[in-house]
């Protein structure tokens, strides 16, 4: 798989133009700037401004060629990248292969809602992992994808007469208990999360309470707190308790919870009217500031997460019990005022059964943050941030074989782990908990983007400041060639490299998937023959007046149009599929 996407000054100049790397198959490539706007008006000075200006409108035109000359592909997961599970088949909880997935009813991992991985402090080679059911929290300690287990209060084993170790006296940190002394056990664990200094956070929707505890016994190995009767945790802080919508540190009905750096950001809604407020506590607990957001939909809130590349908060909201209403995202910026709310479907164009599914989660990737996946409880939906009606895909559970049919698939939570390669690219590293198998599965993937170019022009392409004109220059006919000319390479460079077109085709839910390349035939090949001709420039015996200068800028343009036509994508299939009876309701 070709996941290279292009060097991060090239992504950062797309960015720069309010422009991002979100093709998706299915797409019609339209140049975002037109020819009523990149060429010189009758009653403009031909000017070095008014020729920057138009030259810029077209260097933003092939920004947006570039970046939509790659595509994401729906090879998701990728198993070649992930053949590992950690389950639990009767020995307790160990690594295994993808190959050996049994079901195991009485697994330690059964009635696993929520997972959490970080990264231990000691060795960067271990790592540690957070489970909850709802009423349990258990810390686990592993090295890579070789062992795994769930951490003891060394002081309280036992050994028999023979010296071997009475496995009943060992205290597991896989318990109900909050705090030893003060009587509280977890009732509804309904969210958790690690904020930035490795401080865990659980919500409890019985208690209406965020819990917060010190884990450094499983991160540093702090003996202290792994001798204590929750090994590796300690309660050191709580907030909360029943209140009404608008208290400060109490809650009517907490639903969910983002870790903003090490801030704390809890949803609270009226479940009568879908009114809610974000109350936001710092690191200690201590509360800073009410948000009222109103009712910014008339589903139920399901999950809240922060987006740190766009500094923005994100809600997914749900009824479960109305089929024949699309899901949604609510977007806030960063001081909580409201953007925009989007279907996460739309019933004209996919198939009605994912409005049926039950939302669960959001998250971002780690790679690309861009990216959003969530879960359901029957699928993994991938989907760009700034795109979110439409789909990258799903996990493909069947086709790769993974887990349990859909009829008895039920997903419950995903983490997501930087992972870091040999090359030093990052990946996302996300396990996925199956409650049906009791089984956690590992995956790594990235953007997956597939380029459509032959070659890789990073290093070769001319960006803005190479091209304009300087206020310095020669305002001459010499100047403006040259700028012509350097405008031209760098459309060139495209239009040489396209040998291949992305084949996409609709699946059974009207999600438009990448299937590979189209390479050209000798006909199509033809029509990416452009014939740099006298008109391309301007000749020295030529006054410059804006009509001389909107035919040179005229043929630029059409040479963008004629490589957005041969970067448009070929769709072997159309959705609905007229080949089969359509039911209506």
């Amino acid at each position: 798989m070709n996941t290279s996407s292009f060097e991060s000054i090239i992504v950062n100049e797309i960015r720069d133009y309010g422009l991002l790397q979100d093709r998706l198959p299915g797409d019609q490539v339209v140049l975002p700037v037109d020819w009523e706007s990149i060429k010189i008006k009758p009653n403009d000075f031909v000017l070095v401004d008014s020729i920057n200006n138009s030259i810029e409108h077209l260097y933003k035109n092939w920004l947006y060629l570039l970046s939509y000359s790659v595509i994401p592909t729906n090879d998701i997961p990728d198993v070649l990248r992930g053949d590992r599970i950690v389950t639990d088949k009767g020995d307790g909880v160990e690594w295994g292969f993808l190959s050996q997935d049994i079901r195991e009813p009485d697994s330690e991992l059964a009635g696993t809602k929520h997972v959490v991985k970080i990264q231990n402090i000691i060795d960067p080679n271990n790592f540690n992992l957070i489970t909850a059911t709802q009423t349990n929290v258990m810390l686990l300690s592993g090295t890579d994808t070789v062992n795994i287990d769930v951490i003891t209060n060394p002081d309280t084993l036992r050994l028999d007469s023979s010296g071997e170790p009475i496995l009943d006296s060992i205290v597991r940190s896989d318990s109900s208990i909050t705090h030893p002394s003060n009587g509280i056990n977890f009732q509804d664990i309904i969210d958790m999360d690690v904020n930035k200094d490795k401080e865990l956070f659980v919500l409890d929707g019985f208690h209406k309470t965020v819990f917060k505890f010190d884990i450094s016994g499983i991160t540093s190995l702090d003996e202290a707190i792994l001798k204590n009767d929750t090994p590796g945790r300690l309660l050191t802080r709580m907030v909360g308790g029943s209140g009404v919508l608008y208290d400060k540190i109490r809650f009517l009905s907490p639903v969910c919870f983002t870790v903003v750096n090490n801030d704390i950001y809890v949803l609270d809604q009226d479940p009568s009217s879908r009114e809610c407020v974000l109350k936001h506590f710092d690191s200690h607990l201590n509360w800073k500031s009410n948000f009222n957001l109103g009712m910014f939909d008339t589903q139920p809130a399901i999950d809240i997460e922060y987006n740190y590349r766009f500094n923005s908060f994100h809600i997914i909201s749900n009824d479960e019990s109305l089929t024949d209403v699309a899901p949604t995202i609510a977007s806030f910026d960063a001081k909580l005022n409201m953007i925009s709310t989007d279907d996460l479907m739309n019933f004209r164009r996919h198939d009605g059964e994912i409005a049926t599914e039950v939302y669960r989660k959001l998250y971002f990737s780690l790679e690309n943050e861009n990216i959003m996946y969530i879960v359901t409880n029957k699928n993994i939906y991938k989907k760009y941030l700034s795109r979110p009606t439409s789909f990258i895909g799903r996990f493909r559970f069947e086709d790769r074989e993974i887990g349990s049919s859909i009829s008895d698939r039920s997903l419950q939570d995903i983490t997501i782990h930087t992972k870091i390669q040999d090359d030093g690219s990052i990946m996302d590293e996300i396990l996925l908990f199956e409650e049906f198998n009791n089984t956690l599965y590992r995956f790594v993937e990235d953007s997956g983007f597939q380029n459509s170019l032959e070659s890789e022009i990073d290093q070769s392409i001319l960006l803005f400041d190479q091209l304009r004109i300087d206020p310095d220059d020669n305002v001459d006919v010499i100047t403006y060639n040259k700028m012509l000319y350097k405008v031209l390479y760098n459309n060139m460079m495209l239009l040489e490299n396209i040998s291949r077109k992305f084949a996409t085709f609709f699946d059974d839910k009207g999600i438009s998937q990448y299937l590979g390349f189209r390479y050209l035939n000798v006909d199509d090949l033809e029509s990416l023959n452009y014939d740099v001709k006298l008109d391309n420039y301007i000749s020295n015996n030529e006054i410059i007046l804006s009509a001389t200068v909107n035919r040179c800028l005229r043929r630029l343009y059409e040479l963008q149009l004629l490589i957005a036509e041969n970067m448009q994508e070929k769709s072997i299939n159309v959705f609905p599929d007229p080949s089969k009876t359509v039911l209506l309701s």
